[in-house]
């Protein structure tokens, strides 16, 4: 801790002290604290070296990190109606409450071809976002080898109960869509 000056002591000496309080603040949230709460006018270059010089950073946990499988490809979508994707979020609306949106996207242009919005969650939605996906881009029907062009629809989902439920596969099957889920934990 040698040529440090009795302002950057003092400082270093608060920063301890917000690390002792929280232990897993990193040199951005004491930056944040010092400058927004205890309201002193300096940037985080200067809390990142005094905690790197005290050792004082969070050293990162390689076990924590997200299993990934790189031996299996994601699918890529190539052309228009190749892949889809389908998945739920929710969104709460301050007077009405949680609203579920289910989507269905095509994964090449973008577009939104199917959706479904309700107060709550059923799996009801997810046929509906599914059905109206295929009227939307196919009026004269999915099977339609010459709109089609020869090519499958696939359709993405993760492994919820909505879409690994019997009926949610039969629907598919039913409209000429094939299935396939994301691997374990990697979305």
């Amino acid at each position: 801790m040698k040529n440090l000056s009795s302002a950057d002591l003092d400082l270093l000496e608060r920063i301890t002290e917000l690390k002792s309080l929280h232990p897993f603040f990193g040199y951005r949230r004491i930056w944040a604290v010092l400058k927004f709460k205890d309201g002193l006018n300096l940037n985080k270059k200067k809390v990142y070296r005094l905690m790197k010089i005290s050792n004082l950073l969070i050293k990162s946990n390689l076990l924590l990190r997200a299993n990934r499988t790189p031996w299996k490809d994601k699918a890529r979508s190539e052309r228009l109606n190749e892949w889809w994707g389908i998945d739920m979020t929710k969104i709460r609306l301050r007077h009405l409450g949680w609203i579920y949106i289910t989507i269905v996207i095509d994964w090449c242009s973008k577009k939104l071809v199917g959706y479904n919005i309700d107060i709550k969650s059923k799996s009801l939605d997810w046929l509906e976002a599914v059905d109206m996906a295929p009227n939307n881009q196919f009026p004269n029907g999915v099977k339609d080898e010459e709109e089609r062009r020869g090519y499958e629809l696939n359709l993405m989902a993760d492994h919820g109960c909505q879409p690994t439920s019997d009926k949610f596969k039969t629907t598919c099957k039913n409209l000429g869509i094939n299935l396939a889920f994301t691997s374990y934990n990697n979305p």
